[in-house]
């Protein structure tokens, strides 16, 4: 879970994507094919904050990214 955790942080989902297969984690493997349809570099930064528990983060990153 840690190396799929540290590539999402770093948006290098191809890696990610890899760490979930390997754990049989659906949700992980789910969560990146929705990302990889969002072009917003914020949305999927707050998204992935989401994901990983990280409220505060997110929540700043999806009121950032709704004032563009």
């Amino acid at each position: 879970m840690l190396l799929a955790e540290a590539a999402l942080q770093n948006l290098d989902l191809s890696t990610a994507e890899m760490a979930y297969v390997r754990r049989n984690d659906f949700a992980g493997v789910q969560l990146i094919k929705k990302l990889t349809n969002v072009q917003n570099v914020q949305l999927k930064k707050a998204m992935i904050a989401c994901a990983l528990k990280n409220y505060d983060e997110a929540e700043a990153l999806y009121l950032k990214s709704d004032r563009r």
